[in-house]
């Protein structure tokens, strides 16, 4: 049997966080070695040396080791000490130590992956203002007896967001996290930390669904995903009606909306109140005609649409770091849709010296594009023909990315979008009539019909949160703040049936809760 590749992890926290991490491998070790015939465990200064203790044989070493910390350390990470951990085959292994030995690699990859004490310390810097923006009249019980269901970005800011949560009284056994799956930068170590709180966390992400036309309006779960949430989601509703708990629906996208109110239709009487964060969301919902419940719509709000500036420019910043290659003074780029973010990309691209056109289909946006001196049309093949892009940005979260208009880009083109439901419905297409190359860590490189050759940066996913942390976590303090004191307000007020997306409501919340006056106090301060 062949040898198995050395593995390494790092630890970053003080010299007693390290003495626990060590202590608790070995006790795992010996937790799974129960089984394994013939297993001699010793320690030896800086390693656990596993021994055949027939042969005297050792057959493989963990050592741990302090380097000095890489220099792509995170933020969080800074001045702390730096534990390396290392599992090193000595010999071809039988299958017994085989097992092992991968038991105790994935043990050991999961547990660096967990925030240590020190690290969360250092987290809490990203939104050090965000607690000072909740209204004093909510309370550490106004939780107490709620159950969340939540979708988001797994986020620092979003781990951030859950931990205050839980000084309101909000307890993660009471929580069902979905991580939306982007590659951000700290996903895997979010997910991770909040499993090791007690939280239920589950993916669900837009590539877990399908189109049959390719349009916004047809796409449907995948049946199976379909099965799984309503699995994972069932315990939830039988607790809100049998433990008499206020049940919260929180989605980033729509689609856990509209997922949950098809299959628990019979149930919905248990759900407290429902909150949508997303343009695309509301696409979502407003595509289900006769929407039974009311929800609180946080993606038109005044405090979100604030936001929209920080959010371009984490978007225009990253495309920028993953084409260093193009030179953008005088280059052309056609900016898909000109609502909130849209247009604050386009003016980013335009003070770069960027040739920008608008694609966009509401007449009242397409004369405000104009207005602000940008060329405009509804036609989006007719322009991605004419206008020889270099890049387009996508910035609607609807239909104009469609294997249709795509077909006619020019050679070398870069599609980068803020929303993965703008173009993964045109991956059908496009794998089963172009050649497709993948780039691990890049994107999907199409070679088109025409010859022409076009990169989907991110694989589609949102380009600001493709290894990257999305939108700067201190400036978007207040947006996290009104998700919070939205939660907190459906929590404890009662809201009217029937009425489907309420973008009066969520204002109303925000203003109430003087979130953006308490935050222009501190910024003077």
């Amino acid at each position: 049997m062949s040898n198995i590749a050395l593995d390494s992890h790092n630890f970053y926290g003080s010299t007693k966080y390290f003495q626990i991490v060590v202590r608790a491998i070995g006790e795992r070790i010996k937790d799974n070695a129960k089984n394994v015939i013939g297993l001699s465990l010793k320690r030896k200064s800086n390693r656990y040396i596993i021994e055949n203790s027939v042969s005297g044989k050792p057959q493989f070493e963990i050592l741990w080791t302090l380097p000095r910390p890489h220099k792509k350390v995170q933020y969080y990470q800074k001045s702390l000490s730096c534990l390396k951990i290392t599992l090193v085959p000595q010999v071809t292994i039988t299958r017994d130590f085989r097992l092992l030995y991968r038991e105790i690699c994935d043990y050991i990859r999961t547990s660096s992956l967990i925030f240590s004490l020190e690290e969360e310390v250092r987290l809490e810097h990203y939104t050090s203002q965000l607690s000072r923006l909740i209204p004093s009249k909510y309370t550490e019980k106004t939780l107490e007896n709620t159950l969340l269901i939540i979708r988001e970005h797994s986020l620092i800011s979003v781990f951030n967001l859950l931990k205050l949560l839980e000084q309101y009284g909000l307890q993660p056994k009471n929580t069902v996290f979905y991580s939306k799956g982007d590659n951000s930068l700290n996903r895997e170590r979010v997910d991770e930390s909040l499993k090791s709180r007690g939280y239920s966390v589950n993916t669900f992400n837009s590539f877990q669904t399908v189109s049959r036309t390719g349009k916004t309006r047809d796409i449907r779960v995948l049946p199976e995903i379909t099965t799984r949430i309503k699995k994972e989601l069932k315990p939830m509703f039988d607790r809100a009606k049998k433990e008499n708990k206020k049940l919260i629906l929180f989605d980033d996208g729509g689609l856990l909306i509209t997922t949950v109110v098809a299959e628990f239709r019979n149930d919905l009487s248990a759900l407290t109140g429902i909150i949508e964060t997303t343009k695309a969301g509301m696409h979502a919902i407003e595509a289900k005609k006769g929407f039974p419940l009311t929800v609180v719509n946080l993606a038109n709000s005044l405090i979100k649409n604030a936001m929209s500036p920080v959010i371009a420019q984490s978007v225009v910043y990253n495309v920028r770091n993953m084409l260093p290659h193009i030179g953008f003074i005088g280059t052309a780029a056609i900016v898909v849709g000109y609502g909130a973010i849209g247009r604050e990309v386009a003016y980013l691209l335009k003070a770069l010296h960027v040739k920008v056109y608008v694609c966009e289909i509401e007449v009242d946006k397409m004369r405000e594009a104009k207005k602000d001196g940008f060329p405009v049309t509804n036609n989006a093949k007719r322009l991605f023909q004419t206008a020889k892009p270099k890049i387009v940005m996508g910035c609607t979260g609807l239909d104009a990315l469609t294997y249709q208009n795509l077909i006619v880009l020019p050679d070398d083109t870069y599609i980068a979008t803020v929303s993965s439901n703008e173009i993964k419905q045109s991956y059908k297409h496009m794998d089963k009539h172009c050649s497709l190359r993948l780039i691990p860590d890049y994107g999907r490189e199409y070679t088109l019909p025409s010859g022409n050759k076009i990169t989907i940066l991110a694989d589609g996913h949102s380009v600001n949160l493709f290894h990257e942390e999305g939108a700067l976590h201190a400036d978007y303090q207040p947006y996290l703040a009104s998700m919070c004191a939205t939660i907190m307000y459906v929590a404890t007020n009662k809201l009217e049936p029937h009425r489907g997306l309420d973008t009066k409501l969520a204002n109303y919340i925000e203003t109430e809760a003087r979130i953006l006056t308490a935050f222009e106090k501190i910024l003077k301060a």
